[in-house]
């Protein structure tokens, strides 16, 4: 890991040679099949979008995904669609937004430690303490196994003062 604390993992869903730019034209209904293809191809366009430097459009772009993905079921949505967006709003310092769409990506997948290791960073950068000391204390038990991942929560903690109360 980096040594600036304040950094996020990578983006999970990153995909090469996207296929052109996709026209979003209105939500249409959809046969389950056609929906998946249209919310995957919405990723896909917002992460050529971010990959250009073009953060808003990507931005609005993953909205636009996970408002369709919200329409599924829990249990089938998509966890990388909201913490993909979770990223991006951290990086625009979106961070009640970046927080709020971490908390998605756990709700759908409760064990996805990059979602819950950056909940914690947004939870310290927004002044909830306790909130990140509980989230990081969770991410140290899933390293649990893995001594320089825990090493590494341990050291970001205590540079963020939150190994005490």
């Amino acid at each position: 890991m980096s040594s600036n604390r304040m950094k996020f993992f990578q983006q999970e869903l990153m995909t090469a040679g996207a296929a052109g730019s996709i026209a979003l034209i209105g939500v249409i209904s959809l046969s389950p099949p056609a929906w998946a293809d249209r919310i995957t191809n919405m990723i896909r366009e917002a992460n050529t979008l971010a990959d250009n430097g073009y953060m808003s459009s990507a931005i609005n772009t993953y909205r636009s995904a996970a408002k369709l993905d919200r329409e599924k079921k829990l249990g089938q949505q998509n966890p990388s669609l909201y913490y993909n967006l979770g990223l991006l709003m951290a990086q625009e310092g979106k961070k009640a937004e970046a927080r709020d769409a971490f908390r998605q990506a756990l709700a759908i997948k409760p064990n996805h430690f990059k979602a819950l290791y950056n909940l914690a960073l947004i939870l310290d950068d927004l002044g909830e303490k306790d909130k990140a000391r509980e989230a990081f204390a969770k991410t140290l038990g899933m390293a649990s196994g893995n001594a320089p991942m825990a090493q590494e929560i341990l050291q970001t903690m205590d540079e963020r003062n939150l190994t005490r109360k």
